[in-house]
């Protein structure tokens, strides 16, 4: 998809995100999106299963209750996104860079994280059943709320 398809797209969403009667709902399923530049977007609710974003920019967008399923956001930047409640999982996140997102309630059951940037994340209380962890130092983010007992990874770079 092009970055000028992705943003009509979007230009709908942020409409029915204002009303809910105008636009329509950004619901994009196994596209190719990668590369697209998304700074500070508001995908609040948006559904990208499945989709192709790696080495996308999405800095500072609200993805809160996004829908980021199977995702390949392999070295994506979503630096101090708000991620809070999205579901990413089964997600491909490595090389990611996650500094300061906020990610509390997000469920990332299954997706590998391994090598990620989480310096200032606040991961709460976001479900990590089997996510993998390889490689990401813990001990630069906020992991107070988070169960890290089904994770794996190398445990050396987990917080003590």
């Amino acid at each position: 998809m092009t970055q000028q398809k992705f943003d009509e797209i979007m230009e709908k969403h942020a409409k029915w995100l204002e009303s809910r009667f105008d636009g329509e709902r950004a619901d994009i399923c196994n596209e190719n999106l990668g590369g697209i530049i998304a700074i500070a977007y508001n995908l609040c609710g948006a559904s990208l299963r499945g989709c192709d974003l790696s080495y996308c920019n999405l800095s500072m967008c609200n993805l809160v209750g996004a829908n980021l399923a199977g995702c390949d956001l392999l070295g994506a930047d979503l630096y101090a996104a708000d991620l809070r409640d999205a579901i990413l999982c089964g997600a491909n996140l490595y090389g990611a860079n996650l500094e300061r997102c906020m990610l509390d309630g997000a469920d990332l059951r299954g997706s590998n994280l391994g090598g990620a940037k989480v310096c200032g994340t606040v991961f709460g209380a976001a479900r990590m059943d089997g996510a993998c962890l390889s490689g990401v130092n813990l001990r630069v983010a906020n992991i107070s709320k988070t169960d890290l007992r089904y994770v794996r990874g190398d445990p050396d770079y987990y917080a003590q």
